[in-house]
């Protein structure tokens, strides 16, 4: 009988590929702070994404793919290129809306494309986050975000 390979095994090796180009990418560049490089919290949570992903693979792979699993509904496609298309402009926005207005209007749209319909925990992460965030990176690591073209 043939084995099927589970969606979880897909996943963790697309993560896997993604972390090891992303900390590459990281670890190549001249990044340098007064107390942590720019790059130090990215690679942190690159690397504890690895280490994660490897647990999910070693779990997918220990328990067998049940022979009738289902594949992707085109729902679930959908959400994974809408959210593909929400990242591109989020990245694009952040230039001329800044950090925390782009990060805000980007998990509201995340939370949306995945179902969240409740608005007060919607916009509640959507603002508490990106906001804390901010602060952190400014006023801790010394690290400073995109600021707003738009509004100065």
């Amino acid at each position: 009988m043939r084995r099927t390979i589970s969606a979880d095994t897909y996943v963790a090796l697309v993560l896997l590929l993604a972390c090891a180009a992303v900390l590459n990418n990281l670890l190549s560049a001249d990044l340098s702070g007064p107390y942590a490089s720019p790059a130090t919290l990215p690679v942190a949570a690159t690397v504890v994404l690895i280490v994660l992903s490897f647990f999910l693979l070693a779990g997918s792979l220990r328990r067998a793919a049940p022979p009738s699993e289902p594949g992707l509904s085109r729902a679930a496609k959908l959400r994974v290129v809408a959210l593909f298309v929400a990242t591109a402009l989020f990245i694009a926005a952040m230039a001329q809306l800044g950090y925390v207005l782009a990060s805000i209007v980007f998990m509201i749209a995340a939370g949306l494309i995945f179902g969240n319909r409740n608005p007060v925990s919607l916009l509640g992460a959507a603002v508490v986050a990106p906001v804390a965030l901010f602060f952190f990176f400014e006023k801790v690591m010394l690290v400073f975000l995109p600021a707003s073209r738009l509004f100065g």
